[in-house]
């Protein structure tokens, strides 16, 4: 539907538009809805209400200021595209109306055949944008469903050395990774006893992949960069790049803490308990031997 709102304070004149828009165009595949105002007043209230697509005003109405007036409505709501209608064609802000949403200029009397015109190229403009802002949503929605399966053969591969390091320029570029290190943080996870000690690993895993987006969002939270392997049983590995090796004591100490702020906050959002263990930061090369590291701090037998 197409939202098109006429403000004249000549009655005739407002007549006269919605007749020839509602003859013109009443065969069109999306319906067009028409409201109109007859003040200034009127085109304020309603022009913030109703947010319209396409608004032909009438700028030498009673209590409007020109450019400014047009500026002031462009601000509020900036989807709007406008057709200016004046008694003559000198305007003192055709220089700039591009960018305040001014599409075309009419002259009183208006003429059906300018008006029809400038209408087509404003819904052809419209379409175009719609179209496009559909393709962006729909790209968006294919990339973010495509990422996690990325990520995860990124993390599987580095189980396979060799075939890891033929892939790695592919993955490095797909996920858009510039730094030239990282580390690789191994997570444990399972159910909790009523002594809060931890239990029944596979049904762990049934709970945490039904939460999988959730735990995938808290993760970025703390590590906007990190790289998500799939669930291995009871365990996830993750990929951080890092732009130095070894990371300086202000650094380590940061992802220490960082690591067991993250580990509280899994446990209270997902309520499973989970274990961290850090390897040290390598080239993206050598990724094998933090995931080695990694994977025995995080097998360690927990102290009592």
């Amino acid at each position: 539907m197409y939202k098109v709102m006429l403000a004249d304070d000549e009655g005739v004149a407002l007549d006269a538009l919605r007749i020839m828009i509602t003859n013109q165009f009443h065969d069109m595949e999306e319906t067009i809805d028409i409201r109109i105002a007859q003040n200034s007043s009127q085109l304020s209230d309603i022009y913030q209400k109703y947010q319209p697509d396409i608004l032909i005003l009438n700028i030498q109405m009673a209590g409007l200021h020109g450019v400014f007036s047009i500026r002031e409505l462009h601000a509020f709501y900036s989807e709007c595209l406008f057709l200016v209608v004046s008694y003559s064609r000198k305007t003192d802000f055709k220089r700039e109306g591009i960018n305040i949403g001014i599409r075309g200029y009419l002259t009183k009397p208006l003429k059906r055949d300018k008006v029809i015109s400038a209408l087509k190229d404003v819904f052809r403009e419209i379409n175009y944008h719609k179209k496009h802002q559909i393709q962006e949503q729909l790209n968006k929605e294919a990339f973010d469903t495509a990422i996690p399966v990325i990520e995860n053969g990124l993390i599987s591969e580095l189980l396979f050395p060799e075939q890891f390091h033929q892939n790695l320029h592919l993955y490095t570029s797909l996920l858009d990774i510039h730094a030239p290190y990282g580390w690789i943080m191994a997570l444990k996870f399972s159910q909790i006893t009523a002594h809060g000690t931890m239990c029944n690993p596979i049904g762990s895993v049934v709970q945490l992949q039904s939460q999988i987006s959730y735990f995938r969002k808290i993760i970025k939270a703390f590590f906007p960069t990190a790289i998500i392997g799939p669930v291995l049983a009871n365990r996830i590995f993750i990929m951080i790049p890092c732009n130095a090796c070894p990371l300086s004591e202000n650094e380590e100490a940061f992802r220490q803490k960082r690591s067991k702020d993250m580990e509280t906050q899994l446990h209270r959002k997902l309520n499973l308990r989970f274990k961290i263990g850090l390897g040290a930061p390598q080239p993206l090369m050598n990724l094998a031997q933090s995931l080695k590291e990694a994977y025995e701090a995080v097998e360690q037998p927990t102290p009592h």
